[in-house]
């Protein structure tokens, strides 16, 4: 082949991964297009020879990764939905064509290497800069809730970028710039407070954690560092203690309401009914007390134009949020209480604020809040509709025990949704239809669709060239397997074609570098 066009073939490749980089964080049109010019320049950069050659080099990882698209093929055999296993096999392509493609080629040079980082890491920095902007109220975009701030991916996949981006900046911290990779690493930390990523917030805490670990084992370390270490293990242990009693104890103290506080009738004469034996709670006062339904619905009217029975855009009535928001305000619910709201007040509630704490209060600390309240509710009442966290609770509950009924070969690649939709039904579950969702991880799903030998694969995929390669996999690399293992505990990274390409091309960026500068 004419070696104008093997030139042109190797720099549309690098092209492709350039793109496919940088529009991770900014848009998935740049990052597909990047997908076509990363297979062209592929095809016409020719020397296969040597592509079988690089391929045979990293074959355990190719083996891997090729065989997680293969076992999705072999579970056509049992599976009845040949439409959503077909569309199934469709999305996890990357699985099959990133090793293949990325692998198979020669490292990048180390300017060429360094320079793709950087602009990883610039697009998710800029990402992050329009969220702040959109956060501010600095565009036309109204943000009702905090994942509306991430306008380009969802807020968990940015969450993901910003902690890949920080891997590099720590890897990168030895070069002349390191001071203002500082400055960019302290503020996709504060990002990842204000975007209330607690996976994000985890996995940077696993960091610090085996990054004492091992300063702690490292006899050939100062003794100021090795204690500082001790402490920093001993407080990370503290903090994560603390996360749960908050989340996990205290919430579910029961309350006692003192029955001198409940009274019969509103200052209009009207009758207050109240429910004292009900465990709800907001802001430290009990919810169901002193209510007057007749109230409450003529005085929202009067200030808004809506019945308390009229759904609010999330598909909920306007009553609950303000009988919460009033009670956390310690307020008895009738005219006088609807009507003392400020029109901010008015507004929140009627943007599904429940709290006045969520006006006063923001970032991680009222996230935590909103968890053991979440938690509360599911512990006296079972009910989890709408809530992301307990929600999650319900769906691994669900997901196992799919998995006890189908752990040798699983329910084939596209009965996933089936085998939910029927447990669902056979637990009499009081999720709401539109919240009945597969299982929010990873393992768990590859588990009732493949069994037991889909949870070892991904197991064998993300960690086995670490066991096996403990001294070369490199930093990045395994900086990304945690980051990609951990995630998966709470999200079907896979499921999605923004997740697999994710997950597929920075999987066999990092391994296929890792051996650079």
């Amino acid at each position: 082949m004419n070696n104008k066009i093997i030139s042109f073939g190797n720099k549309a490749y690098v092209v492709g991964l350039f793109m496919v980089a940088s529009s991770m964080a900014l848009s998935k049109f740049g990052m597909s297009l990047g997908q076509f010019f990363i297979l062209g320049g592929w095809l016409l950069s020719a020397n296969f020879s040597d592509k079988w050659q690089q391929l045979k080099s990293n074959k355990t990882v190719v083996i891997l990764l090729m065989s997680l698209f293969t076992i999705h093929i072999i579970g056509l055999i049992h599976t009845s939905d040949f439409h959503y296993a077909f569309n199934d096999i469709r999305i996890k392509l990357p699985l099959l064509i990133m090793p293949i493609l990325i692998l198979s080629m020669s490292p990048l040079t180390i300017q060429t290497r360094n320079y793709l980082f950087h602009f990883f890491t610039v697009s998710v920095l800029i990402s992050t800069l329009i969220s702040l902007a959109i956060y501010l109220g600095w565009s036309p975009i109204v943000v009702h809730d905090i994942r509306d701030i991430s306008p380009f991916i969802s807020h968990i996949r940015l969450a993901l970028l910003v902690c890949v981006a920080m891997s590099l900046l720590y890897d990168d911290f030895k070069n002349d710039r390191r001071w203002m990779n500082v400055i960019i690493f302290i503020w996709f930390f504060f990002f990842l407070i204000l975007l209330q990523s607690l996976t994000g917030i985890i996995v940077i805490g696993v960091f610090v954690l085996i990054s004492f670990l091992i300063i702690l084992v490292n006899k050939n370390k100062r003794f100021l560092l090795i204690g500082i270490s001790g402490a920093g293990i001993i407080s990370i242990l503290f903090i994560g203690g603390y996360f749960y009693k908050l989340v996990f104890i205290n919430s579910i103290i029961p309350i006692h309401v003192d029955e001198s506080k409940l009274l019969k009738y509103t200052p209009r004469g009207n009758t207050y009914y109240s429910l004292p034996e009900r465990q709800d709670v907001e802001n430290g006062h009990p919810v169901w007390i002193n209510i007057c339904d007749k109230e409450l619905d003529e005085a929202w009217k009067e200030r808004t134009g809506f019945s308390v029975y009229n759904n609010n855009r999330f598909g909920y009535w306007y009553y609950y949020s303000v009988i919460r928001f009033l009670s956390s305000k310690g307020w008895n619910k009738d005219r006088e209480a609807v009507m003392g709201l400020s029109q901010y007040e008015i507004d929140a509630i009627k943007n599904g604020f429940s709290s006045v704490e969520q006006i006063n209060h923001n970032g991680m600390g009222m996230r935590i809040k909103n968890l053991a309240w979440e938690y509360r509710q599911y512990y006296y009442s079972g009910e989890v509709s709408g809530q992301s966290f307990t929600q999650r609770l319900v769906y691994w509950s669900t997901g196992l025990k799919i998995f006890k009924h189908n752990w040798l070969i699983g329910v084939g690649t596209g009965d996933v949704d089936i085998a939910f939709k029927e447990q669902y039904i056979k637990d009499k579950s009081k999720l709401e239809e539109k919240w009945r969702l597969r299982t929010h991880n990873q393992y768990i799903t590859l588990g009732i669709a493949f069994g037991v030998s889909g949870v070892l694969l991904l197991i064998a995929v993300l960690f086995y060239p670490l066991i096996t390669n403990y001294k070369s996999a490199g930093f990045l690399f395994s900086s990304f397997i945690l980051i990609a293992a951990i995630s998966m505990l709470s999200e079907d990274t896979l499921e999605t074609q923004a997740g697999i390409t994710f997950f597929a091309f920075l999987y066999c960026l990092f391994w296929r570098e890792r051996s650079v500068g």
